[in-house]
Formats: C-alpha cells, structure tokens, sequence
C-alpha cells in the first residue's frame, strides 16, 4: 500500500511537564480524483473535504486530533496512522500519515513504506532533507570515485607496442613473500619485486580470490612473512597441498603432480601453448567464445611460443581487453624442452642442466614486459615432474596444475574437470573433440575460471 503525507506545525506535549518548542507535525490529505477518493474510503478515511467513507471512529480520531486547529485544517484532515520514516530519517521531527495511491520513490530506488512529508502544506519530507541526501550521495560518490583514481594510480599500465618488448626491460625482478596492506584496508601477498623504467613494483596476489595484479610498491606497506605465517590462508594453503600430490609416482619421475580436479561443479578449460612453428589454432577460442561472454580459459604459456608468436599473443590480448576470454596466465617454463624418443626423466623440465628457477622467473618476465599479469599457477611440460622440482615450484609459490581430462588422449571430462587442450597447433584431435563437447552440451556448466578450482 502507498502512502503519501503533508504536515503542519503545531506544539506537543513530550512529557515530564514540559512543552516542546520543536515542531510537531500533524498531517493532512492532499486533494484525490474520484479513484482515489473510493481507495481511502475503503482504507477508511476520506479525501480532502470529502466526508464520503469515513467511518464514525475515524471522524471521532479526527475531531480529537485537530483540536485547536483552524476549520479550513480541520476540513484537510484526512486519517491518522503511524508513518515509518522517523526509522529511515532520524533528524526529522515526528509524523504521522495516510493511505494513497503516491508513488514511493526515490532516486529510482523504492524506500519501502510510506514517504513522508512535513513543514508547511503542500511541502514533503524530501524536499527538506534532499540536500542532506545529496550531501550524502556527493560524499559517497566521491570516496568510490578516490578509491577508483587512487586504484588506478597505483596500478601498472605497460606501453602498447606493435612487436615484443625484451623481458630485459623487467629489470630486478626476484621472488618474495611479503604480507601487503593499502591504504583502503586491502590486504595483499606480494610475490614478485621489480622495476620498469625506474618504477618499483609489486606482483600481488588476493590471499583468499587468488587474481593477481601489478602494481606500485609505493601504494602499499609491506613486510617479510613466511609460509607458516600465511599457512591459514586459501592461497598458501594450496600451494602447500598441490606440492604435496604427487600424481603417479613412477621409479625416478613424477606424472601429473598437483591440483587435477577442481572443486566447483562446472568444468575448467586449460590450454598449454608449447614452442611450436604453427600458427594458434583460433578455432578453440572461437568455439569457446560461443559459450558466453568473458569465457573463462587457463592459457599455460612457455616463454619460446611467445617469442615466435607476438601477432597470435596480440590477438588474445585484444580479445581479453574486449571482454570476450577471461585469459589466466599460467607459466609454462621458459625452453620447455622435448627430446622425441627420450625416456620422461630424460627431458621436458628433467633434461639434464635446466635450471627452474630460470624456467619460472624469465617467463614470467617476458610475459610481463609484452601486457600479461602472471598468475599463481604452474603446469610443468608434458606433466613430467620430480620432487626437486616440485620444491622449486613451491619457493615460487606456484600452485601446481595437472589435469584429469586430456581431450586428445581420450579421457572425457566430468563435473570439476580440469580439461586440458593444447591449441598451439599441435592437437587438432583435442581441438575437435573440445568443438564436439561444446556442441552437445557435454562440458559440465557453468565454464569455471580455474582460480575457483582450489577448494
């Protein structure tokens, strides 16, 4: 039911004997067409100057509550309720009001309840206390618009080029474990210090959400933590439990180590961009793109395919900036070297004199110079592993990702599935069987990004 109010002055008794010079505020009925009339008779008052409807209780209320009002107030005089605005606007003097058909609205937002109205005739609530909304809504447009600038001051905003930029140009760039805090109460993990064109940086990954940014080290206030310190949180915590699972031990390697399945309903769509000479298969992320907007994809990227394929780098870029692939960057290692017909623990990240924190660290450079935000994840080439290595993937703090569903070797993917494609040209039988899935609706939805796969 809608309710609309108007007031006039008049001195109340508040009690303990004394007369309060604040205003109280009586009210009275607008004037209503003949539909609004039969609604208030129904309600059981009546319209102005209207004695139509008005039950003998309510005319008794009226003649009591406008003793001492002049005859024209008392002919306004419509039926007292109790209005529910004092709750909403505690600065304003009491009221009462009454049943119409007004609209209860402000600023597009429905209040809920009666509006109310006071001061002089004709005059309503809202125009008094307007300015004060205003005021308030000036103030709070104001702190998001200082937290939107001040966020995006501190955030890194790289030169667009038309090539590659050197990863040379990330200069100082070491792994750190510092526990963060901004200015507006945001807590941070930074993970990565370094400087480009003389500005110092920060990797920051959320704690809890695990996305991660760039930003300036001066907006924020660090210091040293550890792992142990940081064991309670989400991030810290899988790190710990995906070094952990080792996957399939065979006698001298590992094989598909770490986080293989994720824990919300829908599935995640991984894909592994090995050095190769051809081209990206668009195909995948056309088809993905069919799925909705801001497709959600894990791209594992290995610092060699990007330095032969800066237009197909560019094209992904351009379609994450649009909004059509929600793209999380997932290091790949720098060489990812593969020996055809050599034993697993004789090649990809277990060829002989590799050094992994190169692999890790100058991938995450390049991707850096050319745009990308690297994130928390790591999936190690062809899902070949050793404890050395899972140790050094952890001093990273890298969470470590395999999968339980390699399209090109047949596995079908399920709900939680962390499906894994590989569209750097190589797989076209993974590729199609991805096209097929999509099509038959055989791929468990909602797409998941993988930051959700962590439990």
């Amino acid at each position: 039911m809608k309710y609309r109010i108007i007031f006039v002055k008049k001195v109340i008794d508040i009690g303990l004997g004394l007369k309060s010079k604040r205003p109280a505020w009586p009210i009275f009925a607008r004037s209503h067409g003949e539909d609004e009339r039969k609604a208030l008779a129904n309600f059981g008052g009546r319209a102005e100057g209207d004695p139509r409807g008005q039950s003998p209780s309510a005319q008794n209320g009226r003649q009591e509550f406008n003793e001492g009002l002049s005859p024209t107030e008392t002919t306004r005089f419509s039926r007292q309720s109790t209005c529910d605005c004092p709750s909403r606007f505690a600065f304003a003097p009491p009221w009462t009001c009454v049943s119409t058909l007004a609209d209860t609205t402000f600023g597009g937002l429905l209040l809920g309840g009666p509006p109310c109205q006071y001061g002089e005739p004709e005059i309503s609530v809202l125009s008094r206390v307007r300015p004060l909304l205003r005021a308030f809504a000036a103030g709070a447009a104001l702190s998001f618009a200082s937290a939107a600038l001040a966020e995006e001051a501190c955030a890194y905003r790289p030169t667009a080029h038309d090539g590659l930029v050197d990863a040379e140009s990330v200069a100082d760039y070491r792994s750190t474990l510092l526990v963060c805090h901004g200015a507006d109460g945001a807590n941070r993990v930074a993970i990565r210090t370094m400087n480009i064109d003389k500005l110092e940086l920060l990797l920051l990954a959320d704690p809890d959400g695990l996305s991660t940014r760039i930003e300036r080290a001066a907006c924020w206030t660090c210091q040293p933590a550890s792992e142990e310190s940081l064991a309670g949180t989400r991030y810290l915590r899988t790190v710990a439990k995906a070094a952990e699972t080792p996957g399939v031990a065979h006698r001298t390697f590992l094989q598909n180590a770490g986080l293989v399945h994720g824990a919300a309903p829908g599935a995640f769509v991984t894909g592994d961009l090995c050095p190769t000479r051809q081209p990206l298969d668009r195909r995948f992320f056309e088809k993905l793109m069919t799925t909705g907007q801001s497709a959600p994809v894990a791209l594992s990227i290995s610092g060699l395919w990007l330095l032969q394929h800066a237009a197909d780098f560019h094209w992904l870029m351009d379609k994450q900036a649009a909004g059509a692939l929600d793209i999380v960057w997932t290091n790949h290692s720098y060489h990812h070297p593969y020996a055809k017909g050599r034993p697993d623990d004789q090649t990809f990240m277990m060829t002989k004199g590799l050094d992994p924190d190169y692999e890790i660290l100058e991938t995450e450079r390049l991707l850096i110079a050319n745009g990308g935000v690297p994130s928390v994840f790591f999936r190690f080439p062809g899902l070949v592993s050793n404890s050395p290595l899972m140790d050094a993937v952890r001093r990273h703090h890298l969470i470590v990702l395999g999968t339980d569903a390699w399209l090109a070797k047949g596995q079908r993917p399920g709900a939680g599935s962390i499906v894994l494609v590989h569209p750097n040209g190589n797989e076209e039988g993974g590729i199609d069987r991805f096209a097929r899935y999509v099509d038959q609706g055989a791929l468990a939805r909602p797409l998941e990004p993988v930051l959700a796969a962590p439990p």
